[in-house]
Formats: structure tokens, sequence, C-alpha cells
């Protein structure tokens, strides 16, 4: 599982040096937008209870999930093994994804600011749409009405201005376009019912995070986030090497009561009123900061070469009133120190911790799996607690797990340093009994659920 994580060009160079291939999560699927906590795991949709199909994207050794989207395939849930036929060939697309409002549709965004349309009961692809010419990156689609998609391009990606172009998604024509941010550093995106979401840093250096939302009439609104640090600086080459430093907060939303949470290293919780765009910031009874000395962050060690510095956070909204929060600080040198995972409860501020050693988690409408991805010291294995905080189960003793995915009651877990030619060892889990049904080598597919919106959010 990997978490959402847009950066540029000069991002890529930061966040690599921290997590090795990936944004700063594992591999690892979270549910960035879900309203509900079922809603991350939800297989029917409208009256006909229509079950949808798994579907992934596979990618080889000549793909880079940066370059190309690899290949659509639909995945056996019992094995995790792609289905033989049909295949749809992705090329430059699948960057980003997001599904019509009955399930029926994909549209999927990527390079050359390509959007390309799949029929998913066919299986089958139904046409491409050039949003322009100049080239440029789709960062985040999304389709909240059967005949709109909104999608926002960055062109040249990685800090260029921001575009939005509305898409008839029927007859695949630009209804329009306009720009909706200069230029800037994406660090997140999620897409949703409501529209786009985007957290923005300056395109330059460590300065306040924006918010950017854009809702389903395609109208665009922007908030500072002035208590809350988003973006990167490269220190000066030394003896010691380059040390990149970089903030890394999370966005999270509750769609039922339309807000939005963004959570930080050294800051506090900031909520988002969506209807309002209002900014309320809430101080946290127990400290989720970044460093205990500021001062040792801003001064990385002599031994750090080469290395990224600075707060990474994951984010998820829980349901009924609760927030779950967890992320690594890493620390000019491998591996990064784990934060932990800890529940927020929104009405009180109040934390509960966990599990310390987690840095990284995935829940499901019942469970929060804790692990520590292998970005952090201190592997711990999977551990699986309930709504109260009760360890329910505990798996793969102290192995580090380089990605888990959730659906269905199952979990697909990746581990660390199990790669080999015929691809990783990956773990199928029954979740409820904490068991392990499968243990298979396949090539690793990131599975493209609703609730998720971006590769970036994912890990090659």
């Amino acid at each position: 599982m990997i978490r959402k994580l847009v950066i540029g060009a000069a991002g890529l160079v930061a966040l690599f040096l921290v997590t090795g291939s990936h944004s700063p999560t594992s591999e690892h699927t979270r549910a960035t937008s879900a309203s509900k906590p079922d809603e991350a795991n939800a297989t029917t949709f409208g009256s006909g209870a229509r079950r949808m199909p798994l579907v992934g994207a596979t990618r080889g050794p000549r793909v880079s999930w940066w370059m190309q989207g690899g290949t659509l395939v639909r995945v056996d849930p019992h094995t995790f093994r792609p289905l033989p036929h049909p295949r749809i060939e992705l090329g430059f697309h699948g960057y980003s994804w997001s599904y019509s409002p009955d399930r029926s549709k994909l549209v999927l965004g990527g390079f050359a600011s390509g959007l390309r349309f799949v029929d998913l009961n066919r299986f089958r692809q139904l046409g491409d749409l050039r949003e322009n010419r100049r080239g440029g990156l789709v960062l985040a689609v999304a389709w909240p009405r059967p005949r709109r998609v909104l999608a926002v391009v960055q062109e040249p990606w990685g800090g260029g201005p921001l575009t939005l172009a509305t898409v008839d998604p029927i007859k695949r024509t630009v209804l329009g376009r306009r720009s909706v941010s200069n230029r800037t550093t994406v660090v997140r995106t999620t897409a949703n019912r409501l529209g786009l979401f985007l957290l923005l840093a300056p395109r330059a250096g460590i300065g306040p995070a924006k918010l950017l939302f854009v809702d389903a009439r395609g109208a665009a609104r922007t908030v500072v986030l002035a208590r809350v640090r988003a973006g990167q600086v490269s220190g000066r080459p030394s003896t010691t090497g380059r040390v990149n430093r970089w903030w890394g907060p999370d966005l999270t939303l509750d769609l039922a009561g339309r807000r939005a949470f963004v959570v930080g290293g050294a800051a506090p919780v900031a909520e988002i009123d969506l209807r309002t765009m209002r900014v309320t910031y809430h101080e946290l009874r127990e400290p989720i900061s970044f460093l205990g000395q500021l001062r040792n962050w801003l001064e990385p060690a002599a031994q750090a070469k080469g290395e990224t510095a600075g707060p990474v956070r994951y984010a998820r909204w829980l349901g009924d009133g609760r927030l779950a929060v967890s992320g690594f600080d890493a620390r000019g040198k491998t591996p990064s120190s784990a934060r932990g995972l800890k529940v927020i409860d929104t009405h009180t501020w109040a934390v509960r911790t966990l599990d310390r050693k987690a840095g990284d988690f995935v829940s499901t409408q019942r469970l929060l799996l804790a692990y520590g991805s292998w970005v952090v010291d201190g592997s711990l294995g999977l551990t699986a607690y309930d709504k109260t905080g009760k360890a329910l189960w505990h798996l793969f003793r102290r192995r580090p797990i380089h990605a888990v995915q959730v659906r269905e009651g199952r979990a697909y877990v990746r581990l660390e340093g199990t790669w080999g030619p015929r691809g990783p060892v990956v773990t199928v889990v029954d979740l409820r009994k904490g068991k392990v049904l499968r243990t298979v080598r396949a090539p690793w597919t990131q599975l493209l659920l609703p609730q998720e919106s971006s590769m970036a959010e994912k890990e090659s």
C-alpha cells in the first residue's frame, strides 16, 4: 500500500531517498475519502446490486509508475493472480483514475494530458482523449456525475500551474478549461462524489499548505492553511552529501459532515468546513510532533548522506468522529523513525495510541491494520485492532512489510525482501479470522479501488 503523495521532479528525488521508490507510504491502499468506513470496501452499487470486479494494474520490469500505467487486468480475489483475459494496455494512462457513478466505467488519466475511458462490463477500451496538445500530467480525475468528468492537469508536471478541464465522458470532448492554481507542488490528491481535492505546497521551499477544492460543478476554491507546513528544501552539496528536507502532511475527508482534515508534523490538526472553507485548528491532548527537538531537524546530523529528513503523516477518517493518524520521521538516514498509530477523537481532540511502533496502517469497516513498513525501524509484522482499540490478532512476527491492500474481507500482503524472477511473495489473509489463506508468488498488481484516486498513492 502506498500513499497519496504527488510530487514534482525535485520532489521525486527527495522522496525516493526516503522511501526507496515510492511516495511516502508503503504501497498502501488507503481509503482516502470514504465518508463511512464501509465505503472503503463496498462492492455493490445501486438498486441492481451488481458486483464490482476486482481491477488492478500490473507493471512489468520495463514499466515505471511515474511514466506508464502497465496493463489493466481483472484479479482473482482468492489468489491475487491476474486473470489471463481480457487485458487492456494502458500506455501512458493509469496515473490517476475514477469510477463512473454507477461503477460501470472507469476513466484513467496519465501523461501527455491523456484520458482513457474503459467499459468495465465488457472490459474494453471505449476511447481516448487528449486534454491538450502541450503534454503534462493528469494528476487527479473525478467522475462525480454521469455526464461530467473533472481533470486537473499540471504542465509542466512537477511544479507547473494547474489547469482544470471539464469533460463530457460520453462524447469524450473537452467542455471547458481554466487555470485553478499558479505554479505549485502537489502533495496529495483525492477524488470522490464531491469533486477533487488537492493539497498544495509552495513551488519551492517549505511554507504554508493550501487546500484546493473543485466541487462537482467545477467551481474551484482555495484556502491557505497557515499553521500547516508542506514542501521541500534541497540542501547544499557538501562533503557529507546533499540532505533534502521534506514536510509531507496528509489529507482525509469526512464526506457525510462535509469536512476535510489536514494532519502534519509539528502542527495542530486543521479542520476545513467544505461549505464555507473556514479553517479551524485543533491542538491535541497528546503531541504528535515530528521530532523532540526542532533544531535537530533543521540542522541535519553530519553523518546524513544524500538522504531526506522531515515528517511524513498519513491520516484516515474512520467515521463516528474518529480520525486515525500514523507516519514516520525521516532522519537523514535509513531507517526512519515510526510515529505510531493513533486515534483522535474529534469531539474532544484527545489522542489514544494503539501501537507505538507502527509507521503505516490500513483500515476496513471494522479493523485497523498496523504495520511497520520497510522505510521505518522496528518492523512489527501485521497487527489487527478492533473499533475499541483491542488487539485481535498478529501475523508475520517482526517481518517488515512492503505493502498491504484490502478488499472484501481479505488483505493482500507483500512481504519485504521477497522479490524474485516471478514477482514478490504475496500472502492472502482472512481478516475476520486473522488466518493466512495462501501464499503465492505473483506479479504485484496495484488494485484500482474506488476509494483511491491516484497511482501517487501507491508504490511500484
